[in-house]
């Protein structure tokens, strides 16, 4: 109830609950009203937003999708450094495969797919199952694209993308023709895939040759040291070496089968780094000092340097027992001392990678990384050849030492030795990357062609429709609400009751 107040105002003793179910009320009446009011407008923007889409959803082309799934292998190296001479680094990580998408959208595939799209219309001249090979430009539709501009288009419509954490790699087609979506996905993995297997090739090629030019020329080197050998006993010469000569001679023959192979590899690493220098100068010189003054970094020698000593000793020492299980000892015990340099090294040339990729534009990436790996590669095998350089020359000093009755023949026999054991090295290598050139199937394995597809992916037309209706209702309720705020008449009596109560309330104050 209602109780006056000393001013004149009433007193309201009723209570919040009644007075927020009427408030509650007289809102919801309000809206009703005003829905009421424009019940038209809203009916013809709801009916114009669904007729809107209609149209749109029965005239939107069908986009068909096809999906070619390739596995990219990561690849394993040189053959000729497989074992003869230890990495000091591990650079294939998941940027690999980045490289690798790159690549392959690249200009260079995209062109050859348009080539290849050309052709199989050119061949079967079935115009229904085309869509993108015609200039939509022209009225008739009969005429076709360049090779250029579809290659250039190719880049729209083909999605590359990386499934998390695996070596697989979906290449995505979409087109209002299935037929086509499924070509160009499936010339897109086998064009790659060719791409990959020719390089391959190329650099198996290329190395089979370099290791045959090597080995022959170490075969004429092993049958001059031999004559030599013969003719020094043939002459009277001394014939037998005591075992602590034996021993000498033992380790500076090895010594310098391992100094002369870490040398064939270092002039392989310099050209292959000269090679990529070339080809990246001319696109920006910086990057190469860049490089080079990350590797010449003191903390990285001196790493790169112990790793060297502790392996050339061990191989030293391991070659030295007879009995297997003390020479597999003797390995175990440094690779236990080399395994945590290795592994700091490896982080620190990581860094390098990331630092290198933040700071170099993507379509330099690919190039950059194998001109680090080579950079690397050049500065190991200097350090290699170093070491075994110093190592060798202590033993050279002891080899002077012997009586001048010995030294004639330890030299011969040094060399025959040397000189046989970097041929064995050399021809297994050969054999094995002959082997590798004729059975390389490349780095890239189609494990899923694309098919032709069942049904359109989008336009998703259900969906669309229901948007647009709701969009319809969004519009017209705020066309309602927009034209109430701005409309200032009065429109029923209890409007009246309400501004005459507000009046008299503001006059009595």
């Amino acid at each position: 109830m209602d109780k006056p107040s000393l001013n004149g105002h009433s007193t309201t003793f009723s209570t919040n609950g009644k007075h927020s179910f009427r408030d509650q009320k007289d809102s919801f009446k309000t809206y009703l009203s005003l829905l009421r009011a424009n019940l038209i407008p809203i009916i013809a923007i709801t009916l114009g937003c669904i007729i809107l889409t209609l149209i749109y959803v029965f005239n939107a082309k069908d986009i068909y999708k096809s999906t070619a799934t390739i596995k990219i292998n990561r690849p394993q190296g040189s053959v000729l450094s497989s074992s003869l001479i230890p990495e000091f680094q591990d650079f294939i990580t998941d940027r690999h495969i980045s490289n690798e998408i790159e690549v392959l959208k690249s200009y260079r595939i995209r062109e050859a797919v348009a080539h290849s799209l050309l052709d199989t219309f050119n061949t079967t001249k079935e115009n229904d199952k085309f869509y993108y090979v015609f200039d939509h430009n022209e009225s008739n539709y009969s005429t076709l694209l360049s090779e250029t501009a579809l290659a250039d288009m190719l880049i729209n419509i083909v999605k590359i993308d990386q499934k998390r954490g695996l070596d697989v790699v979906d290449i995505v087609a979409e087109s209002p023709a299935k037929y086509e979506a499924m070509l160009i996905a499936n010339l897109y993995a086998k064009i790659y895939q060719n791409f990959s297997l020719e390089l391959s090739r190329e650099e198996l090629t290329t190395l089979t040759k370099y290791l045959k030019e090597e080995k022959e020329q170490k075969f004429s080197d092993l049958a001059g040291a031999e004559g030599d050998l013969e003719t020094y006993q043939r002459n009277g010469g001394l014939i037998l070496l005591d075992a602590q000569v034996k021993n000498l001679v033992e380790n500076i023959s090895q010594l310098e089968a391992q100094k002369n192979a870490a040398g064939i590899e270092l002039n392989s690493k310099e050209e292959e780094f000269n090679s990529l220098s070339n080809e990246i100068g001319r696109i920006d010189p910086t990057l190469t000092e860049f490089l080079k003054g990350k590797i010449d970094e003191s903390y990285l020698r001196e790493v790169q340097t112990k790793i060297a000593e502790l392996e050339s000793q061990r191989d030293i020492e391991a070659s030295i027992p007879r009995d297997e299980a003390l020479k597999q000892k003797t390995i175990d015990e440094y690779n236990r001392k080399i395994d945590p340099l290795r592994n700091t090294l490896n982080d620190k040339i990581k860094q390098m990678e990331l630092s290198l990729f933040s700071s170099t534009p993507e379509d330099r990436r690919v190039v950059a990384q194998k001109l680090l790996e080579a950079s690397v590669g050049v500065e190991s095998y200097k350090t290699k050849v170093n070491t075994l350089s110093k190592l060798l020359s202590k033993y050279e000093e002891q080899f002077s030492k012997l009586p001048k009755q010995s030294i004639e023949f330890a030299k011969l026999e040094r060399n025959r030795k040397a000189t046989e054991k970097l041929y064995l090295i050399l021809e297994e290598k050969y054999q094995e990357a002959k082997i590798n050139e004729r059975i390389k199937l490349g780095n890239v394995l189609v494990i899923a062609p694309g098919i032709v597809a069942s049904r359109p992916s989008k336009p998703n037309r259900m969906l669309i429709v229901f948007m647009g209706t709701l969009l319809g209702l969004g519009l017209s309720l705020a066309f309602a609400f927009t034209r109430n705020y701005f409309d200032h008449s009065v429109k029923s009596p209890d409007e009246i009751e309400a501004k005459v109560t507000v009046f008299c309330h503001g006059y009595l104050q």
